[in-house]
């Protein structure tokens, strides 16, 4: 068993969740590096300040509520891109002290991540668009994605679900690496089976780190689209449903083959 793991957060797909109701509490807040994209580099969680209880993040909130919006997202993301001397680089991660590292990087990263523990959960392509699509919305198109789209209020669901740059984004992030070179894959649909069976692996009691913690949009609005659409989304990112049935398929088998067997 390796001893250190490498999650890679494909936007959208409980990544957070499971950072912060894992891997955080396992292993504490400074042995878990998080990827930025801006940057190219990683960060500890115990680095980054609480923004929440800064001033700086109450005065954002204050103008995220007026017609400034759009320019403090925009400075918020041109500091985000701004490197300090504690980042990581991809090539220090070897001579450096962690236990997890996640984030939005791509599969081919992980060349970079000799014997680690590899992960990755898959999640329904529409659902995972539309959280996509609101995240981005909200922020103004400032988000720290792999793949960042100029931000338009005006664009709708459906015409931000069916731009080429993200056509198959979940297969984009895996580079063409199938799943089952992964250690364990797991579902959105199934989180907690996912859960269990990533801290039975790792030698934990699963029952001792529950995951109760869900990064959950408030007052999220439902997702509703017409079948005609719902059939068109399908084609256009067909590689992406054959990679999510893919994962339910090998999600299933594993359960199977854990199930007691009757003599």
């Amino acid at each position: 068993m390796s001893e250190r793991i490498a999650h890679l957060h494909i936007e959208k797909t409980a990544g957070t969740s499971i950072r912060k109701g894992l891997f955080e509490p396992v292993y504490g807040k400074q042995n878990v590096l998080l990827y930025h994209p801006p940057i190219d580099m990683f960060r500890r969680i115990s680095d980054l300040r609480s923004e929440r209880y800064t001033k700086a993040y109450q005065i954002k909130e204050l103008l995220v509520k007026t017609p400034l919006r759009p320019i403090v997202d925009f400075l918020v993301l041109q500091l985000r891109k701004r490197s300090s001397t504690n980042d990581i680089a991809w090539e220090a991660l070897q001579s450096t002290d962690y236990k997890v590292v996640s984030g939005h990087f791509s599969a081919d990263k992980i060349n970079f991540l000799l014997d680690h523990f590899t992960t990755v959960v898959i999640r329904n392509p529409l659902e995972r668009m539309y959280s996509h699509y609101l995240h981005w919305n909200r922020k103004n198109g400032a988000t720290q994605f792999r793949i960042n789209i100029e931000y338009n209020p005006d664009v709708t669901f459906e015409e931000f679900a069916m731009l080429e740059k993200l056509k198959d984004y979940q297969t984009q992030a895996l580079r063409g690496k199938p799943l089952e070179e992964f250690d364990l894959v797991g579902t959105t649909t199934n989180l907690n089976s996912y859960s269990y069976r990533l801290l039975s692996q790792l030698g934990l009691d699963p029952y001792s780190y529950p995951l109760d913690y869900h990064n959950r949009t408030i007052n999220k609005p439902p997702l509703e689209v017409s079948q005609d659409f719902a059939n068109e989304f399908r084609e256009f990112h067909i590689n992406d449903y054959t990679l999510y049935e893919h994962a339910l398929s090998l999600e299933n088998n594993l359960q199977i083959e854990s199930l007691p067997r009757l003599i």
